[in-house]
């Protein structure tokens, strides 16, 4: 299974907090003790990774891999072919690994899915649906005044059992 905690630098409120992406992994590695997970990203996102890495216990370290940095882009788009879920925060690798048919389960709060998720099989999307959402358009950078005030509120409500039944 592969994993996505990163969102691009144009939006950095898409990006679900790390305790809750270490939750979701510690659940799903208890439950499944052959699952593998590989966090993936680029070679400037490994201190973002590290953080939800290093929230893991002990035993669930043993079963997650870190490719940020030591996969090029052609690796990662390789390597989307062994995974059996990709999750992800709204994202280009989200859109990558649509193109490669991988089953994915993606997380929305600062845009709507609607406009922007992969028209595909086999994709969940987890959105909450908050008044000022969406509150960006890709093409423009965020402004100063988001009502949430570049905090994710929306990103912040996506709870963990949500994202475990969408795995499931």
């Amino acid at each position: 299974m592969g994993v996505n905690v990163n969102a691009g630098e144009l939006s950095l409120e898409r990006r679900w907090p790390v305790q809750r992406f270490a939750e979701v992994i510690e659940t799903l590695i208890t439950r499944h003790a052959d699952l593998r997970i590989v966090l993936t990203g680029a070679p400037d996102e490994i201190r973002h990774i590290r953080e939800v890495y290093d929230r893991l216990s002990e035993p669930a370290k043993g079963s997650v891999a870190i490719t940020a940095g030591v996969w090029s882009l052609d690796d990662f788009i390789a390597g989307l072919s062994r995974f059996t879920c990709f999750l992800t925060n709204d994202s280009g690798p989200m859109h990558l690994a649509a193109a490669q048919g991988v089953p994915l389960v993606s997380l929305w709060g600062p845009a709507k899915p609607e406009f922007y998720a992969p028209r595909v099989d086999r994709h969940e999307t987890i959105y909450e649906n908050f008044a000022c959402s969406p509150c960006l358009f890709y093409m423009f950078t965020t402004f100063e005044g988001m009502w949430c005030r570049h905090e994710g509120w929306c990103m912040q409500a996506i709870q963990p059992s949500r994202v475990r039944e969408g795995h499931s």
